[in-house]
Formats: structure tokens, sequence, C-alpha cells
């Protein structure tokens, strides 16, 4: 038993955890900055530099993760693991092993997976979480645990000893991965935070309609109902740190959106000082070619909403447990005309990729209307080296119910009308369209500002999925003179 523990402590055997109600973790504070410790865990020079005698390791999803402690590996005492997912700098992912000898049936687990989670305390220091998961019941696995109880606290001595004092330092790389990534920080708990990013009602205040949600390994959040639902796989997890996820999208979207599928999600939260938090969402594992171009150009967009929805939900969810009752940030009357008057007149343009896979320019002129009262939109498209005027919009404050109204004809003979409301800095169209057969359909088209200079454009069917049908990022080409909007009646 002493062999096995002393062969598994060097070679790192990052091993099995307990159910998601009692993980197994260890923290170290370790005098190195952040990009050296993440050198030490994720590539073969640094595991060998305080870890292993040898190591091989291939930083993708399911690449190879394995070490031995005294001789090369492959050769006896070689522990071998698999990556589930990462996040440089920030979270490493893989599968675990224990020692078959000692716990046939725990190295017999095909579920069970380890989590290091770091974070910069200053530039010189950094706190490594290091987590396991999967742990059954059973007398073995009760043994098991206390084994790695011991055996995990060793291995972050080791690395204290690494870099403590006088050390030599150890040699960093840039990891190569494309990224999209958005955090958001808010006056939240992260307790709120992972309920918000791990159950059904939680996510779908930002992330859609969530039907249904598997927290475990293998387990799916599923995003719609229907025929055609989006799932996200989960990968691992780390209760109150991090969640990994994998898009598995509809059979009718994989023509043009298939690509992403080979992406991964890391969704992070972070405990910032004050009692705030910061959550980041990155999707990592992109590639170059013209098949990534259309799933690139969509989640661009996607993921910086997403995290916005997001950061909103996790304010309104902590004011409603300080305060008692349900939090409201819907504004609607003058308030909403002065708002889009101050902020998106202009011309506005964004690129866009049609159903055909045409690349297309939607052009919105945004000018303030006759005598000041009111805005009028023209919105164009430009595709083929055609442009044509697709919708003309007047918006105005209708003073018999103090609500700021719109009504719209486009290039079809559809006219479409309704209120508009200001979200905090979202504004939210309540679109009613009928088509001149008589055919009526409801919309939910939402304008959000990201900056002075662009907003992003969702529109959403109010019968299906919370899934936007239209999605792009628009950027402001030039400004347009504005004046007061009058408030007399």
């Amino acid at each position: 038993m002493i062999d096995c523990l002393t062969t598994i402590l060097v070679s790192l055997v990052v091993s099995v955890i307990a159910p998601p109600d009692r993980p197994l973790v260890h923290e170290a504070v370790i005098e190195a900055p952040i990009a050296e410790v993440w050198t030490a865990w994720a590539t073969e020079r640094g595991l060998e530099s305080w870890l292993a005698k040898s190591a091989k390791v291939n930083l993708e999803p399911g690449g190879r993760y394995a070490t031995n402690g005294f001789a090369e590996v492959g050769k006896p005492g070689t522990v071998e693991m698999q990556v589930i997912a990462f996040d440089p700098g920030h979270m490493l992912a893989f599968t675990t092993s224990a020692p078959p000898d000692a716990f046939p049936e725990v190295a017999d687990a095909e579920d069970t997976w380890a989590v290091v989670s770091l974070s910069a305390m200053d530039e010189a220091h950094t706190r490594v979480v290091y987590s396991m998961h999967g742990w059954r019941e059973g007398d073995e696995w009760d043994e098991a645990r206390q084994f790695f109880e011991q055996a995990n606290a060793y291995v972050l001595s080791l690395l204290e000893q690494r870099f403590a004092g006088e050390h030599k330092p150890l040699t960093t790389t840039r990891t190569s991965v494309r990224s999209l990534s958005h955090a958001v920080e808010v006056d939240a708990s992260p307790e709120i935070a992972w309920e918000a990013i791990t159950e059904r009602d939680g996510l779908a205040t930002w992330l859609g309609d969530v039907s249904d949600v598997d927290l475990r390994l293998g387990g799916l959040i599923t995003i719609g109902e229907g025929d055609a639902p989006t799932h996200e796989r989960i990968l691992a997890f780390d209760p109150g740190r991090v969640l990994v996820t994998q898009l598995d999208i509809p059979s009718n979207l994989e023509t043009t959106m298939g690509s992403v599928e080979d992406t991964w999600i890391v969704t992070r939260i972070e405990p910032l000082p004050e009692g705030k938090t910061r959550v980041t969402r990155t999707m990592l594992g992109w590639g170059s070619g013209p098949e990534w171009r259309t799933p690139r150009l969509f989640f661009e967009t996607r993921l910086r909403q997403q995290v916005r929805d997001l950061g909103r939900a996790l304010i309104r969810r902590s004011a409603d447990l300080s305060s008692g009752e349900p939090a409201t940030s819907v504004i609607r009357g003058e308030k909403v005309l002065s708002f889009m008057t101050d902020s998106l007149v202009g011309v506005w343009e964004a690129e866009v990729v049609d159903p055909e896979g045409v690349p297309t320019t939607i052009r919105n002129d945004i000018r303030v209307g006759p005598g000041n009262n009111g805005l009028v939109i023209s919105g164009w498209f430009n595709a083929r080296d055609e442009q044509r005027l697709h919708a003309s919009t007047l918006i105005w404050l209708d003073h018999t119910n103090e609500q700021t109204r719109f009504q719209s004809l486009d290039e079809t003979g559809s006219v479409a009308q309704g209120e508009i409301t200001l979200d905090n800095d979202a504004v939210v169209w309540d679109w009613r369209s009928q088509a001149p057969d008589g055919t009526a359909t409801v919309y939910r088209m939402v304008m959000t500002l990201e900056r002075r200079w662009e907003y992003t454009l969702q529109i959403f069917e109010i019968d299906g999925a919370d899934i936007p049908i239209l999605e792009a990022l628009f950027t402001r080409a030039r400004r347009l003179p504005t004046s007061a909007i009058p408030t007399g009646g």
C-alpha cells in the first residue's frame, strides 16, 4: 500500500471525487505568476519540472495527459488520463485514474474527472483550486477518497515547493487556441451565479427556452422543445466555479453551423471584492476556413448577448432576494424615445450571411422625424451588388397612453406596429406584423447598445424557441444631427 501511494503521488494520479454535492477540493497559493503555474500543469516540460520524470501532454479535448514518476511514459508506473477541456491560463479539466491493484472498481470507472482552476491574486501569486469529482457510495470508494485526500494535498505541496523562495523560473509560451470570450461583473454572489448557469429557471433567464437540465457528466442542457432542440452537453464541472459544455445543434442547422460542434464552452465564476462576482463565458477551439465563417459571425454577437442577458438576470435575482419582491427595469413612454434619439440617431451597418450563404450588408438610417417629432428609420439591403430599400419605419410618442409606438411598412407589403420599451440599455420592440394575405406574425425585436458605436439586433419569434432567427452586430458609420423631442401634447 505504501509503494502504491508513493507511485501515485509522484506521477500525478488526479482522480475521482464525490458526487456534485461533495467534491474533493484542495487549495494552495503558489508564489509564481499565473502564466508559470498554467505552464506547470498544461505542458510536458512544466509537469516534468515538479511532478513527474516524464510526461506527455496533447492539449486538446480527448488528448493524452500521461505522467510517470520514475521512468519514461509508457513504462510501468505510467498514469494515463485524457484532457477533457481547457481555458488557457484559467482552467484545465481531465479524466482521472486510481491504482488498479488497490482500487479496481474506482479504476474502472469512466466518469470521474478533475478540474484545476487558477486565479491571479497579484502579479506574483496564483491561487490554485484542485477538485476531483465522480465519487460513488461503497467501502472501496470511501477508502479511495481517504487515499486521495492525502495524495492531492501532497501534489499541491510539491507545486508549492517548485516555486517557493529562490527557484528557477518556468519559461512560458502562449497556448494556441482560437476563442471568443465575454465577461460581466455584477453585485451578486457566486452561489446565485452558479444557480443561473446550472438550474433550469436560472438558465431560462439568459440562455433561452431551457426545457431540461441534467447536471452530470455527459448530461444535457436542452434549449427549446419539439423536434429540433439545441443541446449543451456537459463535459465537466466544479460546483460554484466552472461549467464546461459542448454544443449539439439540430440537424437542420448542421450544413451552415455544424463546425461549431467542434468547439467547447467554459463558463467561469470568480468572486470579487465587495461581494461582486465575475462570470466569463468563453467558446474555444475555433478553426479557420469557409465552414467556420458563418458560425463565428453568429456567435460573435450571440455570445456577447448571452453574457449581457446573464448579467441582467443576476442583478435582478440579487435584487429580488434583497427586497423580497421581483425587480423590474422596463421603461415606457417619453424616456424610451429620448434614449433612442440620444443613442441611436445615425447610419448603422452590419455584415450578415443570408440563408442562401450570400454575404449581405444591412444599413439602417435612423433620423429625427418631421418637426422633431419622433424618429424615421430606413432599412436597406445590399447583396450581390444590388441595393434596395427593405423597410420604412415611423416612431412617435402616443400621448393618449404615454407609449412610444411605431408603424413599419416593408418591401413585401407587410405592415407592423406595436409598442417600444426600454429594458436597461436594450430597446425592445413588440413587433406585430400582418402580411398582405392576412397572415399575422408576432416578433420580439431587441436592439442592445453595446458601446456608443455598436448595437446588437436580435429578432425572436414569440411562439418559437427563445433563439434569435436573426442576430447581427451594427456599427455606426456616421452620426446625424439630433434635437430635443418636445414634451408637450
